[in-house]
């Protein structure tokens, strides 16, 4: 890469050339009590939450998330619940 990249659906974008993110947009912490609602009516529902420290943490991983990176290879891994991935 030879420039700022957005990441993440646009919400980062990083600087490889720095090795820093330019910028960040993190979800408000009222959007904690819709995902464990989500994850209350769909229990199977596998997810994931990428950290600004660029760790992936998976809820319920599958082998999507597994293969993904969601999984433990990332510096995060598989939690329980939403509450131990912060």
């Amino acid at each position: 890469m030879n420039g700022p990249t957005v990441l993440f659906n646009g919400a980062a974008i990083y600087d490889f050339a720095q090795q820093r993110y330019l910028y960040t947009a993190f979800l408000p912490e009222s959007v904690r009590g819709h995902i464990c609602r989500l994850l209350e009516d769909l229990p199977e529902t596998a997810l994931e939450i990428y950290h600004d420290d660029d760790s992936i943490h998976a809820i319920n991983p599958n082998e999507i998330t597994y293969h993904h990176g969601g999984a433990g290879q990332h510096g995060g891994g598989a939690v329980p619940h939403l509450q131990a991935a912060v």
